[in-house]
């Protein structure tokens, strides 16, 4: 343990260059009647939260077109990549929202979490289309660059769970091949650590909780059902990463657990990662 709390100190930040504020986060969708948590008596809470913790770069979970207007109204700068699952005036997004005075992104789509992934369409046994959007990204100032995908598993279908998460690995590798740089896969996963589904994305995915070098801040549990009374209990929303070159450390890991009058802002905890490229120290400036 003293070795490890030595090589933090001394040599990591000396290894790590910048640094990358991700966050994924469902926002509960706004068009249903959540009485006292209704969207428009919580969403200035939950753009107050944002614009605090200043993610770079969010993977929001049913996301909808006036929820998404509100947003980057607000957040000065930001805008979002992703196409919405359904076609309908109150169409669910799994979006990411990113800061365009920090980064570029390229390589944007939105796939079906289904057989017939090029199309709307339902997979499975799900209850509902899933989708994933992913993008490529690139810092402005350290020129780092990596993919981001972001989804929102469905809430019923087991089959339908695990197929995705193939999907999903299957996607990541696909990615890193055509650009060999780190994949962040986040979102609202709708299964705990031990289903078959979150083992099958750790096959080549890290959980970023667990691949942390510092202790993760916050308990593990982000769903909340706006019950604050009631102690937390499930852990379902996820950052991962697929760096086959391990060349992204993962420093802060944090559950978000902020809330006003006895209330939260969602139904969801955002989960946020602070993470940085790590360089191999040379011969000429190693300390060892």
């Amino acid at each position: 343990m003293k070795q490890l709390l030595m090589w933090l100190i001394l040599v990591v930040p000396f290894c790590l260059i910048g640094q990358h504020n991700l966050m994924t986060y469902n926002i509960r969708l706004g068009s249903v009647d959540d009485g006292p948590n209704h969207w428009d008596k919580r969403k200035e809470h939950l753009l107050a939260l944002m614009d605090y913790y200043d993610a770079g770069i969010m993977g929001l979970q049913e996301a909808q077109l006036f929820q998404l207007e509100y947003i980057t109204k607000g957040l000065k700068g930001h805008v979002y990549t992703g196409k919405p699952r359904t076609t309908d005036v109150n169409a669910e997004y799994s979006c990411i929202l990113y800061d365009t005075l920090l980064y570029t992104a390229s390589d944007a789509a939105t796939i079906w979490l289904s057989p017939t992934p090029d199309v709307q369409s339902t997979g499975w046994d799900a209850a509902l289309p899933r989708i994933a959007s992913y993008a490529f990204f690139e810092h402005k100032q350290t020129k780092d660059r990596f993919w981001v995908i972001n989804t929102h598993l469905d809430h019923k279908g087991e089959v339908a769970r695990f197929e995705s998460a193939k999907m999903l690995t299957a996607l990541a590798q696909k990615l890193f091949s055509q650009k060999p740089f780190s994949v962040f896969l986040m979102g609202d996963f709708n299964a705990r650590p031990e289903e078959n589904t979150i083992q099958q994305i750790k096959t080549i995915f890290a959980d970023c909780r667990e691949f942390c070098i510092t202790p993760a801040y916050g308990g593990p549990d982000t769903w909340n059902g706006f019950d604050f009374d009631k102690v937390p209990d499930g852990r379902i929303d996820y950052i991962f990463i697929y760096d086959a070159r391990a060349r992204m450390r993962i420093y802060k890991h944090r559950t978000i657990m902020d809330h006003y009058d006895h209330k939260y802002p969602s139904d969801h905890f955002p989960v946020m990662i602070q993470c940085g490229v790590f360089v191999p120290p040379s011969r000429k400036n190693s300390l060892w």
